[in-house]
């Protein structure tokens, strides 16, 4: 025999229960493997080469390129880190050829004139020295008064008219 007693309504809303969690199980199970693998790929890939990325980047922020950008995977990071080191490397190299281009420009003839002239004062007469010294200052300021008008020479030049009479008063206080 078989005995048929219809289901209670807590066993009905539990069947139903069940069959939703069924029906749901492969979309939530889905989710979380894509959730782990992505998580998992973060951590393994990405995490390593974007704190070596932002560590290079805060060092070229901060003016610092005496280090090297090294990630030793050929992928899309790999050559991203590859174009820091290049971007570093080259920045260094300019630094350095400004820094020489500095150096040499303070190290004129007339600045090595003028340490000389600065020795002699403890070993030659003072007069003869003084004297060389005034000569070395003309000489300085020469330089300064030719660098300015070279910059001047630099600026583009502005065409307005002006009244004839306006223009000589002004030439006359100029000159």
């Amino acid at each position: 025999y078989y005995l048929y007693s219809p289901p209670s309504d807590e066993a009905r809303a539990l069947s139903t229960a069940f069959g939703f969690l069924t029906f749901l199980m492969f979309p939530l199970w889905f989710g979380a493997c894509i959730f782990a693998a992505a998580r998992r790929f973060y951590r393994k890939r990405l995490s390593p080469a974007l704190a070596t990325l932002d560590h290079a980047a805060a060092n070229i922020a901060a003016q610092n390129l005496d280090f090297s950008v090294a990630y030793d995977r050929n992928d899309e990071m790999g050559r991203l880190a590859r174009s820091f080191e290049t971007m570093r490397s080259s920045l260094a190299a300019s630094q350095k050829a400004l820094w020489r281009t500095a150096e040499e420009r303070k190290r004129t003839p007339l600045t090595v004139l003028h340490g000389k002239v600065e020795l002699l004062e403890g070993k030659a007469p003072q007069a003869d020295v003084r004297s060389l010294a005034r000569q070395v200052e003309r000489l300085e300021r020469y330089v300064q008064a030719m660098s300015t008008v070279q910059k001047l020479e630099d600026r583009p030049v502005v065409r307005t008219t002006c009244e004839r009479k306006a223009l000589a008063r002004v030439l006359g206080e100029t000159g």
